[in-house]
């Protein structure tokens, strides 16, 4: 058995977590709440308040992926990547935008992502 090494870390040593929504239904609360970890490699996933607690300090990159999302009439979407350091106040990094210019009442429908790099410590 042979491992690849990334900067001196085994492969399986490395935080890595998948996490999907619903999706049988759309999702209308924010912040979006997710529904299967399908991998959690540290065990920081918390589903229950809808968070990933990191469990190794270093430089994270994040990325969200909003299947279909919808906007009514004016109005707009800009879903973003928050940290919330322990004790602290959340802090958001970057956003995407979606303003369609829409007569009231009509839907316009697009497909999101987001992704950074996150400095963080542990907790």
């Amino acid at each position: 058995m042979s491992l690849t090494l990334v900067q001196g870390l085994a492969v399986d040593n490395v935080p890595c977590f998948f996490i999907t929504g619903n999706n049988s239904a759309y999702v209308t609360t924010s912040p979006i709440l997710f529904a299967y970890s399908q991998i959690d490699t540290h065990t920081g996933v918390d589903l229950s308040n809808n968070k990933y607690v990191v469990n190794v300090a270093g430089k994270w990159q994040f990325h969200i992926q909003l299947g279909i999302t919808a906007v009514t009439g004016g109005g707009s979407l800009y879903p973003s990547i928050q940290r919330t350091p322990s004790g602290g106040s959340a802090q958001t990094f970057g956003y995407s935008y979606h303003a369609p210019k829409n007569s009231s009442g009509v839907v316009s429908y697009t497909h999101t992502d987001q992704s950074c790099v996150v400095d963080c410590a542990v907790g």
